[in-house]
């Protein structure tokens, strides 16, 4: 038989998580679910789309729930956690919703034979110098340009500050930049 969390508060019940409470994680997720569910819903506007953040959100709680030990308003952090992951994932469906319209504009206007030539050395050029970017710093580009992954999903999959992903990230454009102006691509 389960344990009754239905007396405990949200600062307590947070600290039972960070101490590894199954029980009172899944107390927690039984109050909030819902509400942040339809909040989530309501930004976002697909069902799916809410879901799976929602699912997300208290998979990173769970991951990371060793820092929940010092938090003293915990539906203010829940909810913060929430609009984030909402934002990203409103960042992710407009990326989509642009490539979409690019590649109908494309197929709408084909390319001269110039243009083409032209993109494909670009490209050529660009992987010519992303892969001679050091190894960690190549990963950490990839995910946030390749993949569309932020700074804070970079940091922490590979377990490093926000702060090292954004240096990275900026040093390697720039390297990526005087690369193409040293094969004369850019001016």
């Amino acid at each position: 038989m389960q344990p009754d969390f239905s007396d405990t508060d949200d600062v307590q019940l947070f600290r039972l998580i960070a101490g590894g409470d199954e029980g009172a994680f899944r107390a927690l997720f039984d109050k909030y679910r819902s509400k942040m569910y339809r909040y989530l819903e309501y930004i976002l506007g697909k069902p799916a789309e809410a879901e799976e953040c929602l699912q997300d959100v208290f998979l990173r709680l769970w991951v990371s729930r060793q820092r929940l030990d010092g938090v003293s308003h915990p539906e203010q952090y829940l909810y913060a956690m929430v609009r984030n992951r909402a934002y990203t994932a409103l960042e992710s469906i407009g990326r989509q919703t642009l490539l979409q319209q690019q590649l109908q504009q494309q197929q709408q206007h084909p390319k001269t034979t110039e243009e083409t030539v032209f993109y494909n050395e670009c490209k050529r050029l660009i992987d010519e110098a992303v892969n001679r970017l050091p190894p960690q710093r190549r990963i950490i580009y990839r995910m946030a340009k390749e993949q569309g992954l932020s700074r804070q999903e970079i940091a922490r999959t590979l377990t490093i500050s926000e702060h090292t992903v954004k240096n990275a990230l900026g040093i390697a454009v720039q390297d990526i930049r005087a690369y193409l102006e040293e094969k004369g691509m850019l001016p």
